[in-house]
């Protein structure tokens, strides 16, 4: 459990909100301070407000009250901002306006009838919809996140060029209010979406369970194009849900979705960033590894520190996860390594070719004389033969790439 928040109230009690997890919200009833047995209930999720009439329930992306953007968030008068303000009292904007006799309290106080009048209003979306949009601006912001991968949310923020979504609304990649950066370039398709920044693309991707398989190797088709067009020195993260299983990034079992997903991420020269085998998703009866992060940084580049926050409440089956990014000084030994070490698309081995080449491929003749050195030249051009004859190559690696193998 973590302590939020801890204020004061005006007949000397204290409020404080805690964040936790759901099943311990769930338990808990009371919490013992001192000799005081303090209730505790669910936190109400707050309305929108927004900054250009004062007023709530709404934003500004569409407001149709007057424009008092310029004006005083305290009194409501304009000529001066908050910091400057010399007014004796509170004055509450959407309480004098909506007609509330008493208006003369700060704004979005518990005396404020406007802000209790907004919590009660529908607003079309579903509680927990709104509970987890909350969640997730506050984990980022605790956390000091600057880019959110997000994969089937229930939202789409309108009028805000920092989120970029998917061309069937079901994930989106955006950079939060703490990002110092804007996107150079943004993109998308059905089930993923990108932005790019810095040297970096960063992608957002969901394929829904119940889709078919076709509609699968097409997306991954989809990915495979967009990735392909990004400049080799560029770096590339992708995550998101991806509903595929596979051992490669700690599920229990692989299946022929997760082969398929593994054997992309082979040719596109992609490395897993799961670490361990924690679950990222969890339901009553059962636990999985679908949420899934590949990276390809470039050498200044890498992904570091990912973890499955698991302590931290996300309203949904799934769990946050968190990576860094972190910049290194490229070193001069970072040369891109010759072209037979890129190596091949195992996964994509055709076992007829193999067959086919080995018949009519003689084995190196050498007798006991032949130097080693030469001798084992020869067999690996005898392998080197072998595998370009029944597997694809892997696609070039960024310039200056360092091997990982």
């Amino acid at each position: 459990m973590q302590i939020t928040g801890l204020w004061p109230t005006r007949s000397g009690q204290q409020i404080a909100t805690a964040r936790m997890t759901r099943a311990a919200a769930s338990s808990i009833s009371r919490v013992p301070i001192g000799w005081t047995m303090c209730r505790v209930r669910p936190r109400r999720s707050e309305p929108g407000k927004c900054f250009r009439c004062h007023g709530f329930g709404h934003q500004s992306g569409n407001c149709s009250g007057p424009d008092l953007s310029s004006n005083c968030k305290r009194c409501g008068e304009p000529g001066h901002e908050l910091k400057q303000c010399l007014a004796d009292k509170d004055l509450c904007v959407a309480c004098e306006r909506a007609g509330f006799e008493r208006y003369e309290h700060k704004p979005g106080s518990g005396m404020c009838k406007a802000r209790k009048e907004a919590i009660k209003k529908p607003t079309g979306r579903h509680p927990q919809t709104q509970s987890r949009q909350s969640l997730l601006q506050e984990t980022s912001a605790a956390t000091g996140a600057q880019i959110l991968i997000v994969s089937e949310q229930n939202w789409n923020p309108t009028h805000d060029d920092r989120w970029v979504a998917s061309t069937d609304g079901t994930c989106e990649v955006a950079l939060t209010a703490t990002a110092d950066f804007v996107p150079d370039l943004i993109g998308a398709g059905r089930g993923f979406a990108w932005i790019q920044s810095r040297g970096i693309r960063i992608y957002s991707c969901y394929i829904s369970r119940n889709d078919t398989d076709a509609n699968f190797a097409n997306f991954l088709g989809d990915v495979e194009q967009s990735v392909r067009s990004v400049d080799l020195h560029c770096s590339v993260i992708i995550g998101g849900d991806f509903n595929a299983w596979s051992q490669e990034w700690g599920s229990a079992r692989n299946e022929a979705r997760g082969d398929q997903l593994a054997d992309l991420a082979a040719i596109l020269d992609l490395l897993v960033g799961n670490v361990g085998t924690k679950p990222t998703y969890r339901r009553r009866n059962a636990e999985s590894v679908i949420d899934v992060t590949f990276h390809r940084c470039q050498p200044c580049l890498a992904l570091t520190h990912w973890r499955v926050m698991d302590e931290v409440e996300s309203v949904s089956d799934h769990s946050y996860i968190q990576f860094w990014l972190e910049r290194f000084q490229r070193t001069p030994d970072q040369d891109d390594p010759p072209e037979r070490l890129r190596g091949w698309a195992y996964r994509q081995l055709n076992l007829d070719a193999l067959t086919s080449h080995l018949a009519i491929a003689p084995l190196p003749a050498f007798d006991e004389n032949t130097p080693t050195d030469q001798a084992a030249d020869q067999y690996i051009s005898y392998l080197t033969s072998s595998c370009d004859a029944c597997m694809p190559p892997r696609a070039p690696p960024p310039h200056g790439r360092r091997q990982a193998h």
